[in-house]
């Protein structure tokens, strides 16, 4: 009989390495036909050595000799299997599968549950006693195991792995039953007694390649402590046996590859932490917890699955978040240290999402600790550990810079994110004694920024997005630090200083940024002074027409403007986009002699202060309209002309529409007769360089 049966195992495997050898010859075939017809050659079928049949294992027989396979055979069997045998060898496969590997392991996890189910029904009967039981468990269980090793020897393979996990599984009830049905043994010894099986489990797995055996073994291994508690936990001793168990399971599936340990091990780490996180508070082991968590990230960060270790960053460090009672130190420490090495990890393993994963988890991890934390240490706690981490984070774009790989999109909107992350934490965090110090904090970080951008001044992207983060916070830092008109003169000089460098970079979004502060600007100053004072309080002292701290503000304004569209109208591509800065400037400027003029104009007497202001503005705005008109001349320049004929014709309206009706006859005469003789030098100038006015439009004019 043993003779038959090696002579069927033989045949098939004869069957199945001719199967192999047809599709191989197939292959070269379809290769060879591709050289010669290059080569113009005609293709022969190759011809294959005749294989021969082993002789059986004993002796006495003789031997017997196989097929041969001459060429025309050969050509046959390649013909014969173009169709059909792939198909006949995927359903075979199929087949094994199913009724080999599925049936046995569902054979063994019903054998499993009808153990558990016996002991549990002769211990409610009262069958044999308790001791014959469990030793009967013991050696049906350990018969199991012989049998594995012996079928596992004459090649049943997955056979053998069955009867194996079947055998370890009856070890592990056995000892379970003696503690928990008959209490024949106490809780340490059973204890050691269920380790060293789950130990056994991980050896024979080794031995037979088995990865449902180690699966088996770390699913024992996980239920042990659950099973065998008595209400007690000790934290020391959960903690260091679980990271002992899923360290084993880890090195067994690299070690073999076995991407279901892998993944298999991290989440029965996470199960089993999350179920005993009551029990864990309880007995004050949050310290023991915080060393847990960083251990199984480090482990399971380095998972053998790709996706299993995206799974560790964005994970565990929101789990460590359990751990706060242990106290800042420990959970501040444990934080940084997470956050550090998975974004080294990511580095070194070239991960692409691992910024975004470890950044959205440190970020979610610290913004539970921001909620239960006590406002009276932020400042000790909470800002010194958001520093670190924006540091990390911001480490990140120079360093990639420094290998020499490319900036992505991921990159500059997580660095971009940490900025606001940061200083949204300081803000929330600072006192009211401590608000006064909130500019200082933005201009800092505005600083830190600048110092990257030098890092990373070789890459435009990167350099560009610090740049920017460094301007935005210092424009934060000025409503932050100052108050009323020195909010609109830094936001000016600010507005200038972005437009000089979006024009030395050549940066459009530079430019963008820079009229954006300038809007700021403009919108404060308006929001700040809404109209002339009046009326003085008795004793207060009248502030100098012109020479005052809001004429001032104007000034700075609409020189910044100014400067802003010099240096963007220098820029061939912006010359266009300059002329908005540049008018708004002047209209900054009027506004601000506007309302100089009205307070000046009330200062008088009061039955003529509304007439002389009314009649001031107009003279005003009508020089103001003829100097523009003379710079125009006098610099070539179109937009200033335009600008002042602008002025000019508004005063035209308004005198006639308006002053004509509401001035006293006195200022009605002053007003024309003023307007009369600024429109006669008006006409005068275009009269006198008509001839360059004209030729400017032709030529260089701007």
């Amino acid at each position: 009989m043993d003779q038959e049966e090696q002579l069927r195992q033989l045949n098939e495997r004869m069957e199945a390495l001719t199967e192999a050898n047809a599709r191989l010859l197939r292959r070269v075939g379809d290769l060879e036909r591709q050289v010669r017809a290059l080569s113009g050659e005609a293709w022969q079928p190759p011809v294959p050595p005749a294989v021969t049949l082993p002789a059986p294992v004993r002796g006495e027989e003789p031997a017997v000799e196989g097929p041969r396979m001459e060429p025309l055979a050969v050509e046959a069997a390649v013909t014969r299997t173009t169709a059909e045998p792939e198909a006949r060898s995927e359903t075979r496969t199929l087949e094994s599968k199913v009724g080999l590997a599925w049936v046995n392991r569902v054979a063994v996890i019903t054998c499993i549950f009808a153990a558990a189910f016996f002991f549990k029904y002769a211990a409610d009967n009262e069958w044999i006693g308790p001791s014959g039981r469990v030793a009967l468990g013991l050696v049906a269980g350990c018969v199991a195991i012989a049998l594995a090793e012996r079928f596992h020897g004459r090649g049943e393979r997955i056979y053998s792995q069955g009867l194996c996990g079947l055998g370890v599984s009856l070890l592990y009830l056995s000892f379970f039953a003696a503690f928990h049905y008959y209490a024949l043994l106490p809780q340490a010894p059973v204890f050691a007694l269920m380790a060293l099986t789950i130990v056994l489990g991980g050896v024979l797995a080794l031995r037979f390649r088995s990865q449902a055996i180690a699966g088996l073994a770390l699913a024992g291994g996980l239920l042990t402590p659950p099973l065998l508690s008595t209400g007690q936990f000790n934290a020391a001793f959960f903690y260091a046996y679980l990271l002992a168990l899923v360290g084993a399971a880890q090195w067994l599936a690299r070690r073999e590859s076995w991407r279901g340990l892998d993944v298999g091990s991290q989440a029965g780490a996470v199960w089993f932490v999350l179920g005993s996180m009551d029990q864990m508070q309880r007995a004050n082991g949050e310290g023991w917890f915080v060393a847990f968590v960083v251990a199984a990230f480090a482990l399971f960060v380095g998972s053998g699955v790709r996706w299993a270790g995206y799974v560790a960053l964005g994970l565990w460090p929101v789990v460590l978040f359990g751990g706060e009672d242990a106290g800042f130190t420990a959970y501040a420490a444990a934080l940084a240290a997470m956050t550090a090495g998975g974004l080294a990890w990511g580095r070194a393993k070239a991960w692409e999402h691992a910024l975004a994963v470890m950044y959205g988890a440190a970020s979610l991890s610290f913004y539970l600790w921001l909620v239960e934390s006590n406002s009276d240490n932020a400042l000790t706690q909470n800002v010194p550990l958001a520093a670190v981490l924006f540091l990390l984070f911001l480490a990140w774009i120079p360093l990639r810079v420094r290998d020499g790989l490319a900036l992505r999109t991921v990159d500059l909107v997580v660095t971009a994110a940490n900025a606001f992350t940061f200083f949204g934490t300081v803000y929330v965090s600072f006192d009211e004694k401590a608000k006064g110090w909130l500019g200082v904090a933005a201009i800092m970080t505005a600083l830190m920024h600048l110092g990257a951008a030098r890092l990373a001044r070789v890459e435009a992207q990167g350099a560009l997005l610090f740049l920017g983060l460094t301007l935005g916070l210092a424009t934060v830092a000025v409503p932050l630090q100052f108050s009323a008109f020195h909010i609109a003169i830094a936001w000016a000089l600010e507005a200038a200083a972005l437009a000089w460098v979006a024009a030395r970079m050549r940066s459009p979004q530079g430019a963008a940024l820079a009229l954006l502060v300038g809007l700021l600007a403009v919108m404060d100053v308006l929001f700040e002074f809404q109209g002339p004072r009046l009326t003085f309080a008795e004793g207060e002292a009248i502030p100098a027409v012109v020479f005052n701290t809001r004429m001032l503000t104007m000034a700075v304004c609409a020189g910044s403007l100014w400067l802003m569209a010099r240096w963007l109208g220098r820029w061939t591509e912006m010359a266009r986009l300059a002329a908005a800065p540049y008018v708004t400037g002047h209209l900054v400027m009027a506004y601000g002699l506007t309302l100089e003029v009205i307070e000046w104009a009330h200062r008088g007497e009061a039955e003529s202060a509304l007439s002389v202001a009314r009649l001031s503005v107009t003279i005003l705005y009508a020089v103001y309209g003829v100097a523009l008109i003379s710079v125009g001349v006098a610099a070539r320049s179109a937009l200033n002309r335009v600008l002042g004929l602008a002025a000019i014709a508004f005063v035209i309206l308004k005198l006639y529409l308006y002053d004509v009706w509401n001035l006293a006859t006195v200022y009605r005469v002053i007003a024309f007769g003023a307007l009369g003789g600024l429109l006669l030098l008006t006409s005068f100038l275009y009269s006198r360089y008509r001839g360059k006015i004209e030729s400017l439009w032709q030529g260089d004019n701007r």
